[in-house]
């Protein structure tokens, strides 16, 4: 199973995922414009989730932009989770 976003989790709801062995996926630019702010990547992998980038391309497309925006995200998080661009 894999939850998106989990910017609002506490810690302890972290290690519950982690512990039950879900995954996180997160999606840095839809976050942001939806006033969430930057997702807890560093959190999740402290607490043991297993994590993944992604972008939201609502039409389908995945741009120049878009796809750069994605890498700079995958490199920011510190253990360097999985990213995968899903049609």
């Amino acid at each position: 199973m894999t939850f998106g976003h989990c910017n609002q989790l506490t810690d302890e709801e972290m290690k519950m995922m982690a512990d039950a062995g879900v995954t996180a996926s997160v999606t840095p630019e839809d976050e942001a414009g939806m006033g969430h702010g930057w997702p807890p990547i560093g959190r999740l992998i402290a607490a043991g989730v297993r994590t993944n980038v992604g972008i939201v391309a609502v039409d389908g497309s995945v741009t120049p932009t878009r796809s750069r925006r994605l890498e700079r995200a995958g490199t920011a998080a510190s253990s360097g989770p999985s990213v995968a661009v899903l049609d």
